[in-house]
């Protein structure tokens, strides 16, 4: 391959080498967390955003709207000789749904919020074994 040829080739892999750099680190700036605050009026007024934001203007995920799901009744066999079975009912399973004063994080993609999930206080119960977690 003549020198020419090859200084061409050098020239187009840093070009897309440079584009590509470029867009990886525009992948990375577009995304943000952020904490926010339902407001009495479902407004989210953001740490970083000054300005209530209303409801129509961000989003939230799907686990976060309320759902109702529910789980089947299923009769396993058991490991004993008599060969007995045990029965565990349906279950309704309903998932809360975002309400005022409630905390949340929120990830920024480009200018859109969108509500991930919500921040709940750490129960602290009296029986709770710290020494495990240290």
């Amino acid at each position: 391959m003549a020198i020419v040829e090859q200084d061409g080739i050098n020239r187009l892999c840093n070009a897309i080498n440079r584009r590509a750099a470029q867009h990886m680190e525009r992948a990375f700036t577009d995304l943000e967390l952020d904490i926010g605050t339902i407001q009495p009026d479902m407004k989210l007024l953001t740490n970083r955003f000054p300005v209530p934001i209303e409801p129509k203007d961000y989003h939230i995920l799907r686990s976060l709207k309320g759902l109702v799901g529910k789980t089947y009744k299923k009769v396993l066999p058991l490991n004993t000789e008599d060969g007995g079975t045990v029965e565990i009912p349906a279950l309704k399973i309903k998932l809360p749904k975002l309400k005022k004063d409630d905390r949340v994080l929120i990830a920024w993609i480009r200018d859109e919020p969108i509500i991930i999930d919500v921040i709940d206080e750490m129960q602290y119960e009296e029986d709770y074994d710290t020494d495990l977690y240290c």
